[in-house]
Order: C-alpha cells, then sequence, then structure tokens
C-alpha cells in the first residue's frame, strides 16, 4: 500500500487527498458524509451508543445537522468496511478490529484516531497522511493528543513517512528548544 489519509472531522479534512487513487481515504464515523471519496470508516462506539448519541456536537458545531443520516448510513451501507469493536449485525459492512493490535500497543487508545494509526501502521504504507486531526477547538483534546502524537512517533520510528495538516497542533512546539525563544543559547 502507497498511502493512507486518516481524515478527522476539522475543517482541514477538506484538503485530504481524494482525488489520489493511490492513496486509500480513511476516516472516522460521520466524516464519511462529508468527503467525496472513502475507502474505510472507523466506528468504534456500539450501535447504541452511536443512536443515542443524537448528533453531540463535534468540532466548533458542524456535525449535527447529519448525524441523522449517518446512524441510517451505518445501517444501508454495502460497500465501504467500517471498522468497529466487532461485526455488529446492524451494520452490514462492520469488521472487528484486530485484538492483537489492542494488545500490541497496551491498551493505549484515546480516541479513534489511535485506532486508525495502529493500524495504518500494520498495513505499512510508505505514507500516512492526517488531514481534520487538528486537536482544537471545544474540547480538552490533551489526553487525545499525546496518544495520536505517541502513535505519529511509532510511525515515523518503523521508517513510514509522516505528514500533518498544517493547521494541526500535532507534533508542534513553539520553537526548537535551545536554539529559538527564551531558551535560545548565548
Amino acid at each position: 500500500m502507497q498511502s493512507i489519509a486518516i481524515v478527522g472531522l476539522a475543517p482541514s479534512r477538506e484538503r485530504a487527498p481524494c482525488a489520489d487513487k493511490d492513496t486509500q481515504i480513511w476516516t472516522i464515523g460521520d466524516g464519511v458524509l462529508y468527503l467525496p471519496r472513502t475507502d474505510a470508516v472507523f466506528e468504534m462506539h456500539t450501535p447504541e451508543a452511536v443512536r443515542s448519541a443524537g448528533g453531540l456536537v463535534g468540532c466548533n458545531g458542524w456535525r449535527k445537522e447529519r448525524y441523522g443520516e449517518y446512524v441510517d448510513w451505518l445501517s444501508a451501507n454495502k460497500e465501504i468496511p467500517v471498522w468497529a469493536q466487532e461485526r455488529f449485525g446492524q451494520w452490514p459492512m462492520s469488521l472487528a478490529y484486530p485484538s492483537e493490535l489492542i494488545e500490541r500497543f497496551n491498551g493505549y487508545f484515546t480516541s479513534t484516531v489511535c485506532y486508525m494509526l495502529a493500524l495504518a501502521i500494520d498495513h505499512k504504507p510508505r505514507q500516512i497522511s492526517l488531514y481534520g486531526v487538528e486537536c482544537r477547538g471545544q474540547l480538552d483534546y490533551t489526553k487525545l493528543r499525546y496518544a495520536i502524537e505517541f502513535y505519529c512517533g511509532v510511525a515515523v520510528g518503523r521508517g513510514i513517512n509522516l505528514v500533518i495538516d498544517k493547521d494541526s497542533l500535532l507534533l508542534r512546539a513553539d520553537g526548537l528548544y535551545g536554539f529559538e525563544g527564551t531558551q535560545k543559547a548565548a
């Protein structure tokens, strides 16, 4: 596999390389409704949790309007694989997420993006890119960000080229320690 683009729900999702046929497009839940092409969907909540969520407000409040459509899509979808906790009968395209990956990474999964990154790493692509994973907004993304950055480090450590959208806070620092800012060496 050449490349995998992990596409979250934040506005930078619009820059995902959906036209590039050499790139697999993996998205989070209802992101499938907003992208021109999707090769895999990740829904790590149970069907009951998805139904009862009622379209919780996500990044900047934009998700709520189409959430019911997403719930219906999960049941009607017959084309796009949906990675989930297990194979759920009410979601015909659901696949059980590999439990061996959860064990291999000591259960350090704080968000759907972590599950996506772990599976992408396991596929050994040349490149993993992240769009719509900005880790900013109305929620406290600190715990999510630490784990996502962990998986980014694992990918780089395994020789996978990592591309992170410019609007993301992932792997960003205020400056190069010791060289820039108040910590600059004399």
